[in-house]
């Protein structure tokens, strides 16, 4: 065990750090079309960027210094069930790197007869990949159009009768020849 440099920082509250950093475990994928790609064609078109994860062990001891009562296992657990819940976005600085935008997606934490005055926990982090959108308006002004007639917006006409088409009119030279009667 070492005491790396592990610590979430929600937006709001108390920073969490742990006591032990066990081990660390972060994934970056891109996920890669099967489908073929045009020759010429923008690659990154074609592939994914996935949300950054990080598996992390950590520890927390009731005999650590920063214990100020005999409840701080419980109270740092209680706070990783509290950030997990809440499932608002917190930052992450690990041995290895900053990561935005993280939520906890799975909390684990096992307790035996040679840990009950520690919290171990394996806890698995993923980013949500956070963007902006806009709403623009089309303009419908036909003298700003390259082709006013097939770009006018829909416009109602009335009612209108289909009409057969030769193929299907029975009563078309020959067409009884070929359908039968």
């Amino acid at each position: 065990m070492t005491n790396g440099r592990f610590l979430i920082i929600p937006a709001s509250g108390q920073p969490i750090k742990a006591d032990a950093w066990i081990e660390e475990a972060g994934t970056d994928t891109v996920t890669i079309t099967r489908h073929p790609v045009e020759q010429g064609a923008q690659i990154t078109d074609h592939a994914i960027v996935e949300p950054a994860r990080v598996n992390l062990r950590l520890g927390w001891s009731n005999s650590s210094p920063r214990a100020l009562s005999t409840s701080y296992i419980d109270e740092v657990y209680a706070q990783l069930l509290a950030l997990k819940d809440a499932r608002l976005p917190f930052k992450l600085v690990t041995a290895k790197r900053s990561y935005e935008n993280m939520l906890i997606a799975a909390l684990t934490q096992v307790t035996d007869e040679r840990t009950a005055h520690a919290l171990f926990v394996s806890v698995t982090i993923e980013q949500i990949i956070i963007v902006q959108t806009q709403v623009t308006s089309i303009g419908t002004d036909p003298s700003v159009m390259a082709n006013p007639e097939s770009n006018q917006p829909v416009a109602n006409l009335g009612q209108k009768q289909a009409t057969p088409t030769t193929l299907f009119n029975r009563n078309a030279p020959g067409v009884q020849d070929q359908i039968g009667p």
